[in-house]
């Protein structure tokens, strides 16, 4: 993998401004195919797997409990429909956890990868912009510095360049 500068302020080096190598060319399909297979993974989860499966479960349990109860409201005001509410509650926090810990994370972290290894071409680089903004890269704390320096050192390194 291409070792990159980060927190490329005044003065200091942009990340990969070097030309680009054959080696960061082989990286970027690697760490292209690995995001999108992970992406692909989390997608299929939400719609088809474990975290879809919890979602109906855990609503049909607050529809039935909050129907038997005569509203939400009242069910609330029950201490035991309350503390029914409150597994249901809990439930639906540990499917978030494992969904993150499962999915959403290692497709975060296969995101970032990507966005710290140089782009090869124009396409690629218009890529990386797309996965940056739908993966919030610049909030996310495992961005070893500022999505823009890097994506900046891309085109700057590509000016010039024919497609």
């Amino acid at each position: 993998m291409t070792t990159v500068s980060t927190g490329a302020g005044i003065g200091e080096p942009v990340p990969h401004t070097r030309p680009i190598t054959d080696q960061d060319q082989l990286d970027w399909c690697a760490h292209l195919f690995e995001y999108r297979r992970l992406k692909a993974l989390m997608d299929a989860d939400e719609a088809l797997g474990p975290t879809a499966a919890s979602e109906v479960e855990q609503d049909c349990a607050r529809a039935l409990l909050a129907e038997r109860h005569g509203g939400r409201e009242a069910a609330m005001r029950n201490p035991t429909a309350a503390a029914e509410f409150k597994a249901i509650m809990e439930a639906d926090n540990a499917a978030c956890a494992r969904q993150f810990r499962e999915f959403v994370t290692p497709c975060d972290l296969a995101a970032v990868r990507l966005a710290v290894t140089p782009a090869p071409n124009l396409d690629a680089a218009i890529l990386k912009i797309a996965i940056i903004k739908e993966r919030e890269l610049d909030s996310f704390g495992e961005m070893p510095g500022d999505p823009f320096d890097f994506v900046a050192a891309d085109l700057e390194r590509l000016k010039g360049c024919v497609a």
